[in-house]
């Protein structure tokens, strides 16, 4: 082997345990974006990892252009311990870009668990929010028909005939919403339903 062949090949080497290096960094830091986004999701987690994603999509290019330089010369080599040495060149870079690739599966993974996280802290909020609305349905209920004009709570015994009407027409709205929440079950009714047998 000449020197300078030689050389080309130390220098190959070289750069791809460099870039080793630098693909196991990117991975601690997916790792500890994961973290992230599983204790303390928030905005910069997020843009972090498409930056770091088209980063590694500029790793890919650059290791696919590499690739196909290496194997164009292992086709052009005539000296069979060249040619191995290349192909080992090849094969070093060929997990190079598969790391590349599952690193890229693995940012996406992150992401949908940001997502899935954001949308359970929006759905404890959604569920405050309703315990509160609950809570003052009621009240709002009760202010609003005692706060009807025409009716005296000083002589309640004789009700006005359109009060008896607006809480029929109440109660009748209030059935024709829970029969079709039923219907579309949006409404879950928790009885001891008997379970299925076994055949």
């Amino acid at each position: 082997m000449d020197s300078i062949e030689a050389l080309f090949y130390s220098v190959l080497s070289e750069l791809i345990d460099r870039y080793e290096q630098v693909l196991t960094a990117v991975e601690l830091t997916i790792t500890d974006q994961e973290e992230k986004a599983l204790s303390d999701p928030s905005r910069e987690t997020i843009q972090y990892l498409s930056t770091l994603s088209r980063q590694l999509i500029v790793f890919r290019r650059h290791f696919w252009r590499v690739r196909d330089v290496v194997n164009f010369l292992s086709h052009m080599e005539k000296d069979q311990n060249e040619v191995k040495y290349i192909q080992m060149a090849y094969d070093n870079i060929s997990h190079l870009v598969e790391l590349v690739e599952s690193y890229r599966d693995t940012i996406n993974s992150v992401r949908d668990l940001y997502i899935a996280n954001i949308s359970l802290e929006m759905k404890d909020t959604m569920r405050t929010l309703t315990i509160f609305a609950s809570i003052l349905l009621p009240l709002t209920l009760v202010a609003s028909i005692y706060g009807m004009n025409g009716l005296d709570l000083n002589s309640l015994a004789k009700i006005p005939s359109g009060f008896i009407a607006v809480l029929i027409s109440m109660a009748v709205i209030m059935s024709a919403m829970i029969y079709l929440f039923k219907k579309k079950k949006w409404i879950i009714l928790r009885g001891n339903k008997a379970l299925p047998k076994d055949n």
